[in-house]
């Protein structure tokens, strides 16, 4: 009886006061249009309730009672010019799809918030499902190649070595985001996402958000050159999915399941895939990933709402050894050209392999507190295990044993916001993070004589606490101001050594210094013309990594010390500003942004003097570096068959020190400047086709000679691919969509870094939608 009267109670508060908002999608010329995706963001929430238009183009869907709503509309071609704003459900609204510049009129990571994307001053580019589909990509990295301002290189074939740059800093400036919550590995050297990068798949995304420039004052440590989020769908509408098969070069093997749906209290999605790599470059780099990535949203009552999300992956790969430069040459004097003449590169490794597995849960509650104030309660769970072994096989340096080191990290995050939106356009978030970070090290060199076997165990705990605000609003017409700060304490757990007890038995073994950063940003808009000005000034941090306070390295039996328990965070200012450019009723944008960094000081690896560690070389504090540049992009959208976009980038990035014996300043493995172009034609309703071209200047590479590392020079990649789709309409809303995609199209011979990269390949396959 209890039961009945619990669910009798439940269902009562859900009918009581339930508000919709519904209305029609209508293209430009005032036909609706069905099956249109309509997103419904309630202020302060980062997760859209979604519905799909029926055949005459109407929606309707219940909603909390919240201060404000933005509702936005799309299909493959057609999208909201701008997000409506509503003060109160509607049920009458009419919404105005038609081509467009941009996809997405809303940014949620800009601003933690969701926001329309002329209300923020950052600089910012979003990439929908759509818009990645079209180009068939696989890998994550690679669906960022053309984006202004980020270079992505994917070294040694899948899954081998994988780095983003944004504005020409460092791979560990770039916070990855999955929801919200920092994807990193505590264990690897920097204690950023570079270890996982290799393993990120174009899965179950709703879309990628890449913000250029600090944003440590919202997502704390890493978040110096900006933050790449990745939106996990949220589902919603009927239930709908797809099942693909897929074949091709470098013995590549995919399969993918994918399924979405909900209505009202139940949005749900997901999806796993499997990859698998049988040959790679040199036909002995086998790759296997299999990924999975789901989330549900079920509404207690309408302002009551749980969230659950679960990603993972489980990798295997075989790696080649490194490329360097040749003994015995005599090099030319100053930059050294990256030619075969002076280096060796890649070799392979037989018997080198790395395993990793990565589990991210997250469960959530949101809460409508009243119409203006709301509150998000969430734990976050990211684990990470990692496997590296390698034996005597292979030429160059080999271990005389199977060396083979576990590294195991866990991150917790126990996260509350308080929104409180206390006027039009006025909001005020109160922020707080709980963060436990745990780092496992386990290494053994295999030896066959117990008297002389190396093994060596690490474990080490660090609790941090954070606070943040961030007050946005909106002083008249036109003019939006953000201002955000916080402050983040960190505590360390005394460490557990095996081992190695002596290392780090002298000297303090204290807690990283406090961390303080504050943000601001402004966008003016001109409505008449169409013309947005924006600037973004902040500081930003780094805290060390575990591994660089306490790492150690095994090598044929001997373990090296490289860890300062002392060391300082890594601590960042930087500004950029720019203008926005709408012309045609938004159907182009034109996009300008200068960029200033100053990486004031960094942690450094190299030779140190002896101190209380015992260390020859290691991670120490110095100074870092000075990155600015410029950033131009342009996108149009003429007609429904027509898209259009492409981006240049200049990023001078200088070292305040030489890294190279010759001094050079520029710093390693960054492009100076970079071109895109990407460009869709839609001959028909169910055929498109996809070309997109990549190019970057020279750069250059340091490789170790007998007194020190000198600087290569190599030629930047010149890279072009073509897709293309096909889709055959079924019975009801089935459908089946044959794909390819063709690489390297001039078959260009080009080593990256030393490492050779695929020519000229293609896969294809099938797609059955339902």
């Amino acid at each position: 009886m209890s039961r009945i009267l619990f669910f009798l109670l439940a269902q009562s508060l859900w009918s009581f006061a339930s508000p919709q908002i519904g209305g029609r999608v209508d293209d430009s010329q005032g036909q609706p249009v069905s099956g249109a995706l309509v997103q419904i963001y309630l202020a302060g929430s980062a997760t859209p309730i979604r519905v799909s238009t029926g055949r005459t183009g109407e929606f309707s869907i219940e909603v909390p009672t919240a201060s404000s709503y933005l509702v936005s509309a799309s299909t493959k071609t057609l999208t909201t010019r701008s997000a409506l704003r509503l003060d109160k459900p509607a049920s009458d609204l009419i919404v105005r799809i038609e081509p467009q510049a941009e996809r997405s009129s809303i940014v949620v990571t800009a601003e933690s918030l969701p926001v329309s994307i002329e209300d923020s001053g950052k600089a910012f580019d979003i990439l929908d499902q759509e818009s990645v589909s079209r180009r068939n990509e696989i890998f994550l990295l690679e669906s960022l190649r053309n984006l202004p301002g980020m270079q992505v290189q994917q070294i040694g074939g899948p899954g081998a070595i994988a780095r983003i740059v944004t504005r020409g800093l460092r791979t560990a400036d770039t916070s990855v985001l999955i929801d919200g919550f920092r994807f990193r590995d505590t264990t690897s050297t920097q204690g950023d996402a570079g270890g996982l990068l290799p393993d990120l798949l174009v899965l179950n995304s709703d879309r990628f958000e890449a913000c250029r420039g600090s944003e440590s004052s919202l997502y704390g440590t890493s978040a110096i050159g900006g933050t790449l989020n990745i939106i996990t769908d949220s589902g919603g509408g009927p239930t709908h999915g797809q099942i693909e098969f897929e074949g091709g070069g470098l013995g590549l093997l995919r399969s993918l399941a994918k399924a979405s749906g909900g209505r009202n209290r139940l949005q749900w999605s997901a999806a796993a895939m499997h990859l698998n790599v049988l040959d790679g470059i040199d036909g002995t780099d086998r790759y296997r990933n299999t990924a999975t990535q789901n989330f549900a949203r079920f509404a207690m009552t309408p302002k009551t709402s749980f969230t659950a999300r679960l990603f993972t992956t489980e990798a295997f790969s075989q790696y080649n050894s490194g490329p360097g430069a040749k003994f015995g040459v005599q090099f030319p004097a100053g930059t050294i050209p990256g030619t075969l003449n002076f280096y060796n590169p890649q070799i392979n490794d037989p018997d080198a392999r790395r395993a990793t597995r990565t589990l991210m849960g997250m469960f959530g509650l949101d809460q409508q507190l009243s119409s203006k104030l709301s509150l998000r309660l969430q734990y976050n769970r990211l684990h990470s295990n990692r496997y590296d072994a390698n034996g005597p096989a292979g030429s160059g340096f080999q271990p005389r044993f199977r060396d083979f080191s576990r590294f195991e990290g866990n991150l917790d995050t126990i996260a509350g916001r308080l929104n409180y939106a206390w006027g039009k356009r006025q909001n005020l978030l109160f922020g707080y993070e709980l963060e436990r970070e745990n780092f496992y090290n386990f290494g053994d060199d295999t030896n066959p004589n117990p008297a002389v076997r190396n093994t060596r165990q690490v474990g080490i705990s660090q609790w941090s606490n954070a606070f943040y605000v961030q007050q946005q609003f909106r002083l008249f017409s036109g003019l939006m101001i953000n201002l955000s700060g916080r402050v983040q304490d960190f505590k360390l757990k005394q460490p557990n050594f095996f081992g190695a007890p002596a290392f780090y038995g002298a000297g303090d073994l204290s807690s990283p210094p406090r961390a303080v950063t504050g943000d601001a940003s402004i966008a003016y808009t001109f409505a008449s013309t169409g013309t947005k000005l924006r600037a973004h000034l902040g500081n930003a941090y780094r805290a060390p990594s575990l591994f660089e306070r306490f790492g150690t390295s095994q090598f044929s039996g001997r373990v090296s010390i490289f860890g300062d328990p002392n060391l300082r965070p890594d601590r960042a200012l930087s500004m950029d500003f720019g203008v926005d450019q709408y012309l045609a009723s938004g159907k182009a944008k034109i996009a300008a942004t200068y960029f200033y960094t100053r990486l004031q000081q960094v942690v450094g690896f190299g030779p140190v003097p002896r101190e209380p560690f015992g260390r020859t070389s290691g991670y120490f504090n110095t100074g870092g570096a000075l990155s600015r540049g410029v950033e131009l992009s342009g996108s149009v959208q003429p007609t429904v068959k027509l898209s259009l976009q492409s981006a240049y980038t200049y990023a001078g990035t200088l070292e305040r020190r030489p890294i190279f014996l010759t001094g050079e300043l520029q710093s390693q493995r960054v492009f100076p400047h970079t071109f895109s172009l990407t460009s869709t034609y839609f001959f028909t309703r169910n055929l498109d086709v996809t070309f997109d071209y990549f190019a970057a200047s020279s750069y250059l590479v340091p490789f170790f000679v007998s007194t020190g590392s000198r600087a290569f020079r190599f030629e930047g990649p010149r890279k072009a691919d073509i897709a293309t789709r096909y889709r055959i309409p079924l019975k009801d809303t089935k459908s089946l969509e044959f794909f390819a995609r063709l690489e390297n199209l001039t078959n260009r011979t080009y080593y990256e870094a030393g490492y050779l990269t695929p020519g000229f390949w293609g896969t294809g396959g099938l797609r059955f939608g339902f």
